[in-house]
């Protein structure tokens, strides 16, 4: 303690770095949600989330050579040279947080200028759990409100001297609104009969936000033709939420299963494999609160129980083939769906009974995501960077020290996420 308190305390609080409360009695957080689906996607995902440089690239074939053939020795022979490599690449996206301390919160307190230094470092540590508690907060739900933010094509796909003013959000990626190219029968949303039990490819440039249009998504063209339609996600449909065989391809138990086969989910051997194991805790199966009680209500219809294809234990979820049908209340608000009657775009639950092709059909949708191919990346210098304490002359008495974040969301393999949608009103 050099006797300058004010500095003092600055000093430890730039040394001790993003600080928690020391146990749950010292600050109660009502204000954060219990769970941020981005930290978890970073925990599963560390060891590759952590990159350097002005951007973030990687390498795509879509299709091979064509070389093989079969041949008669001796034959003339028409050697080809195939360039089949594209390349898919997003720019930084910036952030930040900042904690401030005004003079008197320190030099009002007799603890601090008259007391001794274990007083003052204690007053010191409840001043930076206090601080850090709001700083942590505002991080995690910026970051979590970024990451299912509205596909923003101006925002999210567009750069500018490299940056992106927003990160690809999770609805940029996964949304069921097929923008430029029809579903088979399934269109744009609703067209007459639909054929559930089958899997289709969709162009998920979001058909809410116009200016996707025929636009690059992550840099790459996907209607290229080296692209050979790998650049779209997979859809498939359900007419009942029941579980009956009888229902046949009608099904959302068949709708499930052949998404869990398209997007290359892998069923856990055991059910606690899939909490210990990133590449299992990776495959993510989402949907609305009402999503989840209709699933799990049609399973105790049947009298089943809570889990399909499965022995879950103890899991709270509704689980299918091992991975848990989890509800994701950004789900439940997202106007990401267009309405019958005109060109609005809204919730699920606030979706009236779709009678034309320019509206989606009412029910739930189930969102399937391989978070081994889709995860947040960090840049190595700024990732929740605590930055130097800093005064304006404007405000002389208060003291800001931000917290910097440089990021960006993006999906390294649309073919390995999907979605299951109503293909009838339910």
């Amino acid at each position: 303690m050099n006797g300058n308190h004010l500095q003092d305390f600055l000093d430890f609080y730039s040394a001790t770095g993003l600080a928690h409360a020391r146990s749950p009695s010292d600050i109660l957080n009502l204000a954060g949600r219990n769970e941020y689906d981005w930290a978890r996607d970073y925990e599963n995902n560390k060891r590759r989330s952590i990159r350097a440089g002005k951007g973030i690239d990687w390498p795509i074939i879509a299709k091979g050579g064509g070389t093989f053939e079969s041949y008669s020795p001796g034959a003339f022979h028409n050697w080809k040279a195939p360039q089949r490599l594209t390349r898919a690449e997003v720019g930084w996206s910036f952030a930040m947080a900042h904690s401030s301390v005004r003079e008197q919160e320190i030099l009002m307190q007799e603890g601090i200028t008259k007391g001794t230094d274990e007083m003052r470092v204690d007053i010191f540590a409840k001043i930076r759990d206090e601080k850090d508690m709001l700083l942590a907060i505002d991080l995690n739900e910026g970051m979590e409100d970024l990451f299912y933010a509205l596909p923003d094509y101006s925002t999210m796909e567009v750069q500018t001297d490299g940056e992106h003013k927003k990160p690809y959000s999770f609805y940029a990626h996964i949304n069921p609104s097929d923008a430029n190219a029809p579903w088979g029968s399934y269109t744009l949303v609703n067209a007459g009969t639909n054929t559930t039990g089958k899997v289709y490819q969709i162009d998920a440039r979001w058909s809410g936000d116009s200016s996707w249009g025929t636009a690059n998504k992550e840099g790459v063209n996907p209607d290229a033709a080296l692209i050979n339609g790998k650049w779209d996600i997979n859809a498939a449909g359900y007419k009942s939420m029941s579980h009956d065989p009888a229902t046949g391809t009608d099904s959302i138990a068949m709708a499930l299963d052949l998404m869990f086969m398209a997007c290359k989910f892998v069923k856990p051997p055991l059910m606690k494999q899939y909490f210990e194991d990133p590449n299992f805790n990776n495959l993510q199966i989402s949907t609305s609160t009402s999503g989840r009680a209709q699933f799990m209500q049609s399973q105790r219809a049947k009298g089943q129980p809570d889990s399909f294809g499965y022995d879950a234990g103890g899991v709270t979820d509704p689980t299918f083939n091992g991975i848990p049908i989890r509800r994701c209340l950004s789900h439940d608000t997202i106007p990401l769906y267009q309405k019958q009657g005109g060109s609005t775009y809204v919730a699920e639950s606030a979706l009236t009974a779709a009678t034309s092709s320019t509206a989606q059909y009412t029910g739930a949708r189930f969102f399937f995501k391989n978070g081994n191919y889709m995860y947040p990346v960090f840049h190595a210098e700024r990732m929740f960077k605590r930055g130097e304490p800093s005064k304006h002359h404007n405000v002389p008495d208060t003291t800001v020290v931000p917290t910097s974040v440089w990021f960006q969301n993006p999906c390294f393999s649309y073919k390995h996420q999907g979605i299951v949608v109503p293909f009838a009103n339910i």
